[in-house]
């Protein structure tokens, strides 16, 4: 792909110029797609300016050519400052590439989280989650009502006013002992399952946001 004109080898702004020639384009619309004005073309073409790496990476999309047109292998390069851009464009396009493959690797694992089968696993999960959480919500909300109530009978029959207390505690019964461990033991477990159910899903956003921030 190296070309000469004049028995002299091309440059990065003669293969420019000769992509742009060939297909018709003028240097003011070329500009316009780049960013960048006229001027800085001319300014690329005449090697008086070398384009940022950024825009060698857009001339070779919209021109639909490798980024080794403009840097031919096995071609010595006529200055260090063309080297060094050779070498940015190459580091920016292995950036791209591994970036693409990243956004891949996501996409198949988006879709793989929208499989029937793991979307109806974890509609499953909720649902056993919703109700074990009603369940022991409901259980505690009853065993607090009996607990109440038994400890106003037991208040209503002794009647001894403050040393009363000394007597309930002291004397409880143990069902009432029972009800009570129920109770806490009931809020321990809905508490779990909460606390479970809310560390699954702050793990699932935080590597959404994960993912979203690399991207961007």
């Amino acid at each position: 792909m190296v070309r000469k004109t004049g028995g002299h080898m091309m440059t990065l702004g003669n293969r420019l110029a000769h992509l742009r020639e060939k297909t018709g384009i003028s240097q003011e619309r070329l500009g316009e797609l780049l960013g960048v004005t006229r001027q800085t073309v001319s300014s690329w073409e005449t090697d008086k300016l070398l384009p940022k790496p950024e825009n060698m990476r857009a001339l070779c999309r919209y021109f639909g050519v490798e980024y080794e047109y403009f840097f031919p292998k096995g071609e010595e390069t006529q200055s260090k400052q063309v080297q060094e851009l050779a070498a940015a464009v190459m580091a920016l396009q292995g950036q791209v590439s591994a970036l693409q493959e990243a956004q891949g690797e996501q996409q198949k694992a988006e879709a793989a989280d929208q499989d029937p089968g793991k979307s109806a696993e974890k509609g499953r999960f909720r649902k056993v989650y919703i109700v074990l959480r009603s369940v022991a919500l409901t259980v505690c909300a009853v065993l607090v009502v009996l607990i109440a109530v038994a400890l106003i009978g037991m208040l209503y029959q002794s009647g001894e006013g403050d040393g009363g207390a000394n007597v309930i505690a002291w004397n409880m019964p143990p069902w009432l002992i029972a009800v009570i461990v129920g109770v806490l033991v009931a809020a321990v477990a809905a508490c779990a399952v909460s606390v479970v159910h809310l560390v699954r899903v702050s793990k699932a956003k935080g590597r959404k946001k994960e993912q979203t921030d690399k991207n961007k």
